[in-house]
């Protein structure tokens, strides 16, 4: 399991709920489901014995997510 919590400004540390529900959208859009806690905290738990080309799809999705919402 890992996450990553969003924020608009890493001093405050304010939650970025609105990134982290567009980040959800883009990635369940392209196949990857996950759950966002507190708001802004992207929590990520895959299986124990998942397969390397599969962990490495997911994190593909995700950083395609990051790229086309974060950088409006």
């Amino acid at each position: 399991m890992f996450g990553v919590d969003l924020v608009l400004d890493r001093e405050e540390k304010t939650p970025a709920v609105d990134s982290a529900e567009q980040v959800l959208y883009a990635c369940l859009a392209m196949g990857l489901s996950f759950k966002v806690s507190q708001g802004s905290f992207l929590t990520l738990t895959p299986p124990l014995t998942i397969e390397a080309h599969a962990l490495e799809r997911a994190l593909t999705i995700l950083e395609k997510a990051f790229q086309d919402t974060l950088k409006k």
